[in-house]
């Protein structure tokens, strides 16, 4: 992967995801993003993959996040021990790319399969600058929780959004 003439990423592990960031190497106006794509790699051979295609074969994705951003999180649903009550927990990672440490809202809601919100809370966290990363943890219980098995697959969806400077994320 190029930026601009410049030599930004190398990877060639088949079918394992790679990921450069091209932040540092972006000026002001137009960019050029370039691509070296080479016919057969050690990855190739090394990995016994099928040799006979070459090139990029998934889907390749350009994308930019804010400098304040949910970088990462983790849903943990069970059950309680009686087995009547839904157990939630959740983590959720911000990352802060400005030089000064910020304030950000957290929030989380738990929706049914007809979209009525059957849990939420919001919390709000200092995140430090500089790359500095905070996490805010989540736990609850869910009453009257429909439990999934093959025979009725009930599913639950976790919604998770941040509030900087006014502004849901």
């Amino acid at each position: 992967v190029y930026v601009n003439g410049v030599p930004v990423g190398y990877s060639e592990d088949c079918g394992t995801p790679a990921e450069f960031n091209l932040a540092p190497f972006i000026t002001d106006g137009t960019n050029t993003l370039g691509l070296e794509v080479y016919s057969w790699t050690t990855g190739a051979w090394l990995e016994n993959t099928s040799l006979t295609g070459a090139g990029i074969e998934a889907r390749v994705y350009l994308y930019s996040q804010p400098k304040i951003h949910i970088h990462d999180f983790a849903v943990d649903a069970n059950l309680d021990s009686l087995n009547t009550m839904g157990v939630l927990s959740l983590d959720i990672e911000v990352v802060n790319n400005f030089n000064m440490p910020d304030t950000v809202m957290v929030y989380y809601e738990l929706t049914d399969a007809a979209d009525k919100i059957i849990r939420y809370n919001t919390r709000e966290i200092v995140v430090p600058g500089m790359g500095g990363r905070d996490t805010v943890h989540f736990e609850g219980l869910v009453r009257d929780v429909k439990k999934w098995s093959p025979e009725a697959p009930n599913q639950y969806k976790v919604v998770l959004r941040m509030r900087y400077q006014g502004r849901f994320t």
